[in-house]
Order: C-alpha cells, then sequence, then structure tokens
C-alpha cells in the first residue's frame, strides 16, 4: 500500500509540473473573441474560457448577462458522471460490474424482464445497457408518463444483448437515478437522487441551481432537468478537471475521476457518462464523427483527443481539455442551432500562443493511474498531433505497438515495471509505469 501511495503522490506531482509547461500555452485574446463572435452569431448567450483556475475570458451576447438561467438540456448528464465515482468510493456501488438487477430486483424475474438481470452499471454509464429508449414516454420536460422512475422499472424492453451496442437516450440515465435512490435508501439515506447530488457535490463546490425539472409524481429529471448560469456551471468544469479536488479538498477519489475519461464501451466517443474525443467515436448519432483520416475526435478533428464534454440540445456546451489546464464553456436560450463543435474549438485551439520558444525541448510524458490494473491514459502535448505508441517491458522488449491510442488496456499483461514510449515525427518520450 505505502508503494502504491509514493507512485501516486510522484505522478500526482509530475502531471501537475505538466500543466505548469502546458499552461504557458493560453488561448490568444484574438482567438478568444473571435470564439465568442461565432458564438453569438450562432444564438448563443455566453462564453466562458478559465485557465490554470483563473476565468481568463467572460462575454455574454444576444441580451444575456451573468445572471442569465440557461436550461442546460441534456448537458445535465454530466453530473451524474461524478456521482458514480463517488458511489463506488464509498460502498454505495460494489463495482461498475455489479449487476443492476440485485437492487432493482424486479428485473430478476426472467419472464416479466427477460435478460435484464444481465445488465450493469458500467453498462448504463457506457449508454450500451440494450434497453428501449422510450423516447416518447420519458424524453423532455413534459413526458407522456406520469412517474419515470416507475415507467423504467416495469416498461422498459431489452433490445439488444447488454454490452454490445452503444444507443443514446434517456433510459440509461433514469435507470441509473432509480438504482441510486433504491442504494441510497438501503444504506439508511433518506434523499433522491438530485438531494444527494446537492449534498455531496454542489454545496461543496459553492454550485447552485436555478430550477430542476420533476416528473409529475415528484422525482427529479435525471439527464436533462439542470437550468443554471455560466458561472455557477464552470465551477463543476473546475471540479472535474482537478480530478474531483477541490480547494485542496478531494471530494471524489481522483483516480476514480480519472477513470470516468476512460471510453471501455462500444462508442469510442464515449465515457462514462460524459463525452470523449477518442479517434473513432461518435456523437450521439453514427453521422457524428470526424472525417476519414483525422487526428481527433467528433467534437474536434484536428488532435486533443483528451477533451471532455458536456454537451445539451441547443449547443450548450462544456470542454475540459486537461493538457491545457482549461474549461471551456458556451450557452445558448436556443432550443437548436447550427453551431458545430470542430469550428468553435478550431478557432480557439488553432490560435493558441506558447511562451516556450523550443517547444518540443520541454514536451512532457505523464500516464494515469499508475500503479495500473485495466487502463492507462497517456497525456501529453504531442499526442495532439498524429502519433506512434509502444509498450517495453523491462528487459527493453517491444510488447505492444499502437498509433493515436490515448487509452490501453494492460489487463493482460503480467504485474511488474513497464515503459510507455510515443514518438511523434524525430521527437519521442519515454515513462515508466507499473502493473499491478
Amino acid at each position: 500500500m505505502k508503494t502504491g501511495i509514493f507512485w501516486f503522490t510522484l505522478l500526482s506531482f509530475f502531471v501537475l509540473s505538466i500543466q505548469c509547461i502546458l499552461a504557458q500555452q493560453s488561448f490568444s485574446p484574438e482567438s478568444m473573441q473571435n470564439a465568442a463572435n461565432y458564438s453569438a452569431g450562432m444564438g448563443g448567450t455566453s462564453t466562458l474560457i478559465m485557465q490554470n483556475g483563473n476565468l481568463v475570458f467572460e462575454e455574454y451576447h444576444n441580451g444575456a448577462d451573468s445572471l442569465t438561467v440557461t436550461h442546460l438540456h441534456s448537458a445535465t448528464k454530466g453530473f451524474w458522471s461524478i456521482l458514480a465515482a463517488q458511489a463506488l468510493e464509498t460502498g454505495l456501488f460494489q463495482s461498475y460490474d455489479e449487476v443492476v438487477a440485485n437492487t432493482i430486483t424486479e428485473w430478476q424475474n426472467p419472464t416479466l424482464h427477460p435478460g435484464k438481470s444481465q445488465i450493469t452499471i458500467r453498462h448504463l454509464l457506457q449508454l450500451s445497457s440494450g434497453l428501449s429508449q422510450d423516447v416518447s414516454q420519458i424524453q423532455g420536460l413534459n413526458p407522456a408518463t406520469a412517474n419515470i422512475y416507475q415507467y423504467v422499472t416495469d416498461s422498459l424492453n431489452l433490445n439488444s444483448f447488454p454490452g454490445s451496442t452503444f444507443q443514446y437516450g434517456p433510459s440509461h440515465y433514469y435507470v441509473f437515478g432509480v438504482l441510486l435512490e433504491r442504494k441510497l435508501h438501503n444504506f439508511g439515506i433518506n434523499m433522491n437522487p438530485l438531494q444527494y447530488l446537492d449534498s455531496i457535490i454542489f454545496q461543496p463546490i459553492g454550485f447552485e441551481y436555478d430550477s430542476w425539472a420533476h416528473d409529475s409524481t415528484g422525482n427529479p429529471h435525471i439527464p436533462n432537468g439542470c437550468f443554471t448560469t455560466s458561472r455557477n456551471w464552470i465551477k463543476y468544469g473546475k471540479l472535474l478537471l482537478q480530478y474531483g479536488n477541490w480547494n485542496g479538498i478531494q471530494l471524489v477519489d481522483s483516480t476514480l475521476v480519472q477513470d470516468l475519461f476512460i471510453a471501455d464501451g462500444p462508442n469510442h466517443g464515449h465515457a462514462k457518462f460524459l463525452w470523449a474525443n477518442n479517434l473513432n467515436g461518435q456523437g450521439s448519432t453514427p453521422s457524428q464523427i470526424a472525417p476519414p483520416g483525422s487526428a481527433g475526435g467528433f467534437m474536434y478533428y484536428n488532435g486533443y483527443t483528451e477533451i471532455i464534454g458536456l454537451l445539451g440540445a441547443g449547443k450548450n456546451r462544456m470542454y475540459i481539455i486537461p493538457s491545457l489546464n482549461a474549461v471551456i464553456l458556451r450557452q445558448t436560450l436556443l432550443e437548436s442551432d447550427n453551431f458545430i463543435d470542430n469550428d468553435f474549438l478550431s478557432i480557439l485551439l488553432e490560435g493558441l500562443v506558447s511562451g516556450i520558444e523550443n517547444k518540443a525541448h520541454y514536451s512532457s510524458l505523464a500516464i494515469f493511474p499508475n500503479p495500473a490494473n485495466n487502463n492507462i491514459f497517456i497525456l501529453s502535448e504531442l499526442t495532439n498531433k498524429p502519433f506512434t505508441v509502444q509498450i517495453l517491458n523491462a528487459n527493453g522488449a517491444i510488447i505492444l505497438n499502437g498509433y493515436n491510442q490515448n487509452t490501453i488496456d494492460v489487463s493482460n499483461l503480467p504485474n511488474g515495471l513497464y515503459f510507455i514510449q510515443i514518438q511523434v515525427k524525430n521527437e519521442k518520450l519515454t515513462q515508466k509505469f507499473i502493473k499491478n
């Protein structure tokens, strides 16, 4: 245990060192203003940019100001990601591979609920549960069904084998809400999911929402309920960027928060209730992809595959970019518009200013978690370009080759010391890690 703590402390120091180096890459005033102008032209009401914990740009448009309340729509879904990590840390969840039917016991009846006994918490987080979405019944602020929680418990069909297919929709989130509420009650905590989220996450970081949609029977909407201001919303992005740390207090275990960013399901573009800019990933539909040969994912085509997104209708957007230590937020009051993620991010990211003359000389590489059990995640400014990756054993023998992979499965490696090496053209970086 002491060895693990030593390695984690060393890695944390190394990551902070990298962020200090990368922080010298900043958004130019011109690129921030141009990105805000693009957003405003598409009906946006606010553009906020935070870097290194400081708000470096804040502008409001189309009659809005800092007090304007916006419906986040499906960007609400991102709040439940960190609560899943907290539930795992505190023992509410035994593991993400825990079967949901252990708690939603109705699903143990194979006659009434065929196949649902195979659904795990991980499948819900990946949006791969296989459950029908029943949009007409449970979607939106005024769904057809009065009690959504009862409906998703009793009436959903299983359309595909759990874990096999990504399908965007509300049912995964509402089932998560039912699961969490029953877990809380089983632990003697008489709260609904929103009350728990508010007490565990929102209150400690000073996040306030103006209102939250509920169904006719008083159940809080899980995927789309939040109405809040830009200044409040960006606080949550800062918490994710800092891996669950707030003003020196670790609200949620950092390694569990980091794991939320890893896409381990059938869609490389979706992690755990969060969107990811990984290569070959898609958005909510198969058509939302990067062009063939792109160095990045569906949100930003030209790299920065570590971008994490909270995305809502009307193109309410939050992007988290760990390598730049940045949170970028865009809000709108429109239900839909022609805003394009890649266009906005291209304006912003392709105008970066570096305070380092010989940037290649200062390139750095970090991986986490370290030690690792299943997946490792690569953090380096070099991965913003096409790169090769190799894993070598302690004797220097190459045991894995890859291309443009920020997330690598090491679960099948024997325990021991390894080296990971990335290369872009003539620049090569190496870092060691321990598999246990």
